[in-house]
């Protein structure tokens, strides 16, 4: 693992944070491996099924920007904290309710808690990185995520066959409560402003909309990163939402199986990561970005076709090394273009955007598999990887061009409210 290897050259800040993802990663994974279990155990349609879920991103997408402005103004290491407290009081309670009203609430409140903590933590690792090593340091932050994207669904799979639902949401309070203890003991926070008052004067419809003209400042290469950004938490959220009925429905395989093949998706990104992200620093972070398109786009199109299921496996596999040849590059593109702005407006915004994507993700997802059925599902997810690459088209300047004009932006001068 790069991380080990990687360690005198990071600062120990970062490793820490590394850490405390990781261990989230893992529970959040585990647990949102069986939310579609759950939901089709109780006999919801695909199209309800991608309807509840999608709640949780919703109160993502309008809390997104807000929680990225209070995390300029307040303690991160506080927001983390609460935010981590309510996902293990929702978490429990989404396996205590059945009726689609109450669902729906919970997961809207789950979205809440989540975004609470993720928005924080993701700001206070941008601060933390170096200019001239974001993407290896993305590719590191990438590799925590991948190791549980593996772990997650191969830990859940053999859960759910041992103990049920009980067993997950007891493991996943276990293993948030070790991330929470990881951050009160190495995480360092000097701002003390009471997050009451941060609330009142950021959580507001005034400070929304103020907070999206921020976007202006993006540029037209900004936005579109964006919109990548967004396709790519499409495709993660159709993955996490319908592979595991993929495997039920389709190929009618067992849990522990099908958490294998999922796992698929995710394990050649935990050890090429890290590679791929220094290989973008080197030779340019948007070539490695198509490249990664690209390969993702064929091989879900390929994997779409296939009936075998080794090949399945190997497709499963080509499509993370797709992946992880794009988000690292895609990252640390995001962050140049943003590395003299205020991190928690950048990280709202474009924490905004992934939860668009987790929101129409499994709804686009439950009509695609409700209409087509899932495996042209996953063939259109595909195309639209190969068909974003000519997006670039609109885009004049070279690679090195765009990512010199980057570092040389001059820091904007925000009004203070």
């Amino acid at each position: 693992m790069h991380l080990i290897k990687e360690r005198r050259f990071i600062k120990s800040k970062i490793s820490a944070l590394l850490i405390i993802f990781l261990v989230w990663l893992i529970a959040d994974n585990i647990l949102e491996f069986v939310f579609p279990l759950y939901l089709d155990q109780l006999q919801k349609s695909y199209l309800e099924i991608g309807i509840i879920l999608s709640l949780a991103s919703l109160s993502g997408v309008i809390f997104d920007m807000p929680f990225g402005s209070l995390s300029d103004k307040v303690s991160k290491k506080k927001l983390m904290l609460y935010g981590l407290f309510m996902l293990i009081i929702t978490s429990i309670s989404i396996f205590l309710l059945k009726g689609n009203i109450s669902l729906a609430l919970i997961f809207l409140a789950w979205g809440v808690a989540f975004q609470m903590w993720r928005v924080p933590f993701d700001a206070k690792f941008a601060a933390e990185t170096k200019e001239l090593n974001r993407s290896k340091s993305y590719g590191m932050y990438n590799e925590m995520k991948y190791i549980g994207f593996v772990l997650g669904p191969l830990i859940g799979g053999f859960l759910v066959m041992w103990f049920g639902f009980r067993g997950i949401y007891l493991t996943y309070s276990a293993l948030v409560l070790i991330a929470t203890l990881l951050i009160v003991i190495f995480i360092k926070e000097t701002n003390q402003r009471s997050i009451v008052k941060g609330i009142e004067n950021s959580i507001t419809p005034k400070t929304f909309f103020s907070d999206f003209k921020f976007i202006v400042y993006f540029g037209f290469f900004g936005i579109l990163l964006l919109f990548f950004s967004l396709l790519f938490t499409v495709w993660e959220e159709i993955m996490l939402a319908f592979g595991p009925l993929f495997y039920t429905d389709v190929l009618k395989i067992s849990s522990g199986l099908g958490g294998i093949l999922m796992a698929c998706f995710s394990l050649p990104a935990v050890f090429l990561s890290c590679y791929f992200g220094r290989l973008a620093d080197k030779t340019g972070k948007k070539r490695i970005l198509i490249t990664g398109l690209i390969v993702t786009g064929i091989s879900l199109v390929a994997f779409s076709y296939t009936q075998a299921l080794v090949p399945l496996f190997i497709l499963a596999l080509a499509t993370s090394v797709g992946i992880s040849l794009a988000i690292p590059a895609l990252s640390g593109l995001m962050i140049d273009l943003s590395y003299k702005l205020p991190k928690g407006k950048v990280v709202g915004i474009w924490d905004f955007f992934f939860d668009a994507g987790y929101v129409i993700g499994p709804v686009l997802g439950g009509l695609l598999a409700s209409s087509v059925g899932i495996r042209n599902t996953f063939m259109i997810t595909g195309i639209a990887f190969i068909l974003s690459c000519f997006l670039f088209l609109l885009v004049p300047k070279t690679e090195n061009r765009i990512e010199q004009d980057l570092k040389e932006t001059k820091p904007i001068k925000l009004k203070k409210r």
